[in-house]
């Protein structure tokens, strides 16, 4: 009748707040990522993908960058954004430069390309050749918010 492997109810409502860090473990969606025992997305390779379910950008004007935390060993690939998944609208691109290893953790800022306001879903979709990166975490900002470098 049915057969099921495995069924999970999440909530996400710590995500109301604008600009909220989320872990790379708190997925809704993803293919072919690989998780260690940390909350790190490991080995994420061309074609793969992962999606955050409602993510919330504020009002317009509010969020204009993703901060993220991500290791490289290697050279090449990179990391489209899109919003509301892949068939959505693609909203920024980050590539990812070789950091010293695996762990060996950098902070990056990705420039939204448009104007985005509301909770959407965001996806992360790596492209090119190699293994594009590891992810701790993300979390919206605002390029005034983020003068530091």
């Amino acid at each position: 009748v049915l057969n099921l492997a495995w069924f999970e109810l999440s909530d996400f409502s710590e995500r109301s707040e604008v600009h909220s860090r989320i872990a790379a473990s708190e997925y809704s969606d993803q293919k072919g990522t690989e998780f260690g025992t940390s909350d790190n997305m490991n080995s994420f390779h061309p074609s793969d993908y992962i999606t955050y379910a409602n993510v919330n950008f504020g009002p317009a004007g509010t969020t204009d960058l993703i901060l993220v935390e991500y290791a490289k060993g290697n050279t090449g690939g990179r990391v489209e954004v899109w919003l509301d998944g892949t068939d959505g609208t693609l909203i920024g691109e980050f590539r990812p430069n070789k950091t010293g290893g695996w762990w060996n953790w950098e902070e990056a800022k990705i420039a939204l390309s448009a104007d985005v306001s509301g909770i959407h879903d965001l996806t992360f979709l790596a492209k090119g050749s190699n293994t594009v990166m590891n992810m701790a975490w993300f979390e919206l900002s605002n390029m005034s918010e983020n003068v530091r470098d």
